[in-house]
């Protein structure tokens, strides 16, 4: 797998001066036909580029379509490094040219906590050493990333998390993975990749390089506590924006994605389960229930 600091070949992946065959191919179908599980995936506006992200949240598959007639296999051969095939059904002028990154550096999967003994856990028995962590038992949790940027837990799920609370491990630092999703847009000369939580936002171009990569910042209102966050991705526009559950309401913020800056919009009323939404030319639509009806009701993020 490579870093992301080694470039693909800029002559293959150059987006300058290409022009493509009036044959449609789909570039998702062809990668989906491959047999990988990716947790999260997106292709561009033009359906030339795409990127997904592996299971593991450390590893990110680039393609993008290309020109050429070179005999190649109709499957990846490699799932690492760079490569490139044609997959079943795609016209002999045209193939699929590949690249693996690894983004541990970017979109962590694991987070350091240390959690603070209470005075029973201080008189248990050295041989209960394994038990659950976290809001179960009223533990505060301090918790702090690989690379120095705060990162706030939210546990949907509390039995994922286990800490070891033998007399000699009292005050190690244990690994725990994260449960909250991550978020990959693929661009048409760039990948935005918003790791778990949706605390960092960083750029890539199509090389793999780091072109920005920032903690996202909410200040006005600061939500310190949320139950959950997600992106909507607005592709006429290309803006991004992120939605903070709170326990009443969700507060939308328009996200710069090179700097991490946060512009806040507004907020909900109240919080209801499932509200789908939807984003189109500035346009929010989601669901709600009204006096026992479902009703579709739309918002211009942009007045």
């Amino acid at each position: 797998m490579k870093t992301l600091k080694i470039g693909i070949s800029a002559v293959l992946f150059s987006i300058v001066g290409i022009s493509y065959s009036q044959q449609n191919v789909d570039l998702e179908s062809a990668i989906a036909g491959q047999g990988f599980s990716f947790v999260e995936s997106s292709v561009s506006n033009s359906g030339n580029l795409y990127a997904a992200l592996f299971s593991d949240s450390k590893t990110l598959l680039v393609a993008k379509n290309e020109v050429g007639d070179i005999p190649l296999a109709e499957r990846i051969e490699f799932q690492n490094g760079e490569g490139a095939f044609r997959p079943n059904g795609y016209p002999n002028d045209q193939y699929v040219y590949y690249a693996f990154f690894d983004v541990s550096s970017i979109i962590p999967s694991e987070v350091s906590i240390h959690p603070k003994a209470s005075f029973q856990q201080k008189r248990r028995k050295p041989n209960r050493n394994i038990r659950l962590s976290g809001f179960l038992h009223g533990d505060p949790l301090i918790s702090n990333s690989r690379n120095s940027f705060q990162t706030q837990l939210v546990l949907a799920n509390t039995t994922n998390y286990y800490v070891d609370r033998s007399s000699m491990n009292t005050s190690k630092y244990e690994f725990r993975y994260s449960n909250q999703p991550s978020f990959v847009f693929a661009q048409e000369d760039q990948i935005v990749c918003f790791s778990q939580g949706v605390e960092k936002v960083s750029v890539l171009n199509l090389s793999g390089d780091v072109l920005a990569s920032n903690e996202i910042v909410t200040m006005k209102p600061l939500i310190s506590s949320s139950k959950g966050k997600t992106i909507l991705f607005d592709k006429s526009t290309s803006k991004f924006y992120m939605v903070v559950e709170s326990n009443f309401s969700y507060n939308f913020y328009e996200v710069e994605i090179k700097t991490g800056k946060t512009n806040y919009l507004f907020k909900t009323e109240t919080v209801w389960p499932n509200p789908n939404w939807e984003l189109n030319n500035g346009v929010l639509i989601y669901e709600k229930t009204l006096e026992n009806n479902k009703v579709r009701i739309s918002r211009n993020l942009n007045e």
